[in-house]
């Protein structure tokens, strides 16, 4: 291409190109968050001093009461009040089917003899209630003394008695069975001897009867113990659950009125639930 015709065709290309539309004023609007208006302090805000740096946030901001002050008094109140707090609470108890040593008859491959062997007894647990002061275990009559239900008490105590008194009962019942087994043993091997069948009648009655008596005795006493043993550990067996917590809630109650405590201050010991153990 020659010079005369390349600078006809670059004047023809000018001339097609449109003019540009002169800019209005909405052209030249601000951006939507300009950088000098976001900075730019408003009319209300105080003009600050030249020299001095911006002030900025806190990155945790500073709360408007500080934390209440206690004396050495209050906190001894406080650690009285959780040494005397009575809660009710439950606890795992462990049991085992026997003992892991027995003492019994060996054999009986190499004849019978007395011996010593080692079983694996079974291992369960069960749950049961209790009741404590601070961290220390209460019998109910303790407990019912503790929070000054003396007729409870009173009450309580007199059935644990009567409970006693019949598992000696029953015992005697059974020692008495275990001598009539005994005595009828041996005069039925005496009699037997004799060729006395009367006699071996009468010691085989006897033998029977004091059989019987022992194993009355065994279960009778087992009974009884056992209420005994759940009316002074047990306070849903006792007076129960809802009871004892009740009488436990009054205590509180009034032991933080005589430390002269509020509820905000014992609410952290309170708050910990029901105990477990």
């Amino acid at each position: 291409m020659t010079p005369l015709l390349l600078t006809a065709w670059s004047v023809v290309a000018a001339q097609d190109i449109p003019e540009r539309a002169p800019q209005s004023a909405e052209d030249d609007a601000p951006l939507a968050l300009p950088v000098d208006e976001v900075r730019t302090p408003g009319p209300d805000t105080p003009a600050r001093q030249p020299g001095t740096a911006p002030e900025r946030p806190l990155a945790i901001p500073r709360s408007g009461t500080a934390p209440p002050q206690r004396s050495a008094a209050h906190l001894q109140a406080l650690k009285q009040y959780q040494r005397e707090r009575v809660s009710v609470g439950t606890e795992l108890a462990f049991h085992s089917s026997g003992a892991p040593v027995r003492v019994g008859f060996g054999g009986p491959w190499y004849g019978m003899s007395w011996g010593m062997f080692v079983a694996n007894p079974a291992i369960y647990t069960s749950r049961t209630d209790a009741v404590y002061k601070g961290a220390i275990r209460l019998d109910m009559p303790d407990f019912l003394g503790t929070v000054g239900a003396r007729d409870l008490r009173a009450d309580l105590e007199q059935d644990i008695l009567r409970a006693n008194r019949s598992s000696a009962v029953w015992n005697t019942v059974a020692g008495l069975g275990i001598a009539g087994v005994v005595v009828g043993s041996f005069g039925y091997a005496e009699a037997e001897y004799q060729r006395d069948r009367d006699a071996m009648i009468y010691y085989n009655s006897i033998a029977l009867g004091g059989l019987t008596a022992t194993i009355s005795g065994l279960i009778g006493s087992s009974m009884t113990s056992s209420r005994s043993f759940r009316l002074r550990r047990n306070p849903s067996y006792s007076v129960g659950f809802s009871e004892a917590e009740r009488l436990a809630e009054e205590h509180n109650e009034r032991l933080r009125q005589g430390l002269g405590l509020t509820a905000d201050d014992v609410w952290g010991v309170e708050s910990q639930g029901r105990t477990s153990r």
